[in-house]
């Protein structure tokens, strides 16, 4: 059976290890190196996430499984969970594991996510790796990047040099020098005259040099 969850109001400081048996959350910040282990449920944090610090959660925990953060989150954090990943804002060198999905806002340069459910989320920085089982939702992805997903790959633009490999692929642009496998359908609004595009089935409205 589940456990409740529990509510501490209080920071976690620089360099701590907490660890808790059940789920919590938690009405304060995550500091600079600190290590959050969770065994037998997930965390909710309101506050922020300093840099270096990792969040891992382990076991079911029902609905209240999983890691959210509704804070900012510095760089070279590192999040992993058993369930679903949900955060706000993040910066450089986020590595992020979920074995459900992830839901992000925002993410600095060098995101590093492996999700075996699905991606979901904004704008992508530069020199981004995401692996996911399912479909990859953003709004765009930095120059860079490299992404795999097994169902649909769908986003706005993708920035110079991707590398970008799925079943479905949807994009507005596509970058110069980047290259799309798709292993059924591609379809992309304008994509730069040196990108390259393979699939069963590939429609490009419109090439562009600039």
């Amino acid at each position: 059976m589940p456990k409740d969850r529990i509510h501490i109001h209080r920071d976690i400081a620089d360099g701590e290890i907490f660890r808790h048996d059940g789920p919590i959350k938690l009405h304060g910040n995550v500091g600079i190196g600190a290590q959050v282990d969770i065994v037998d449920g997930g965390i909710m944090i309101t506050g922020n996430i300093g840099d270096k610090a990792s969040i891992r959660t382990r076991g079911n925990g029902g609905l209240l499984g999983g890691i959210t953060i509704s804070g900012v989150i510095g760089q070279h954090v590192t999040l992993d969970s058993d369930l679903g990943v949900r955060i706000n804002q993040a910066g450089d060198h986020l590595r992020v594991r979920s074995g459900h999905d992830i839901n992000f806002g925002k993410t600095g340069a060098l995101f590093n996510a492996s999700a075996a459910g699905s991606i979901m989320g904004g704008d992508v920085g530069p020199n981004a790796r995401l692996r996911c089982k399912g479909s990859c939702t953003i709004a765009s992805a930095g120059e860079g990047s490299r992404m795999e997903a097994e169902g649909l790959l769908q986003m706005t633009s993708a920035g110079h040099d991707a590398r970008l490999s799925c079943d479905f692929f949807d994009a507005a642009t596509l970058g110069a020098d980047s290259i799309v496998t798709a292993r059924d359908q591609a379809l992309v609004g304008a994509a730069h005259i040196s990108a390259k595009v393979f699939a069963k089935t590939v429609h490009i409205r419109e090439t562009f040099r600039k």
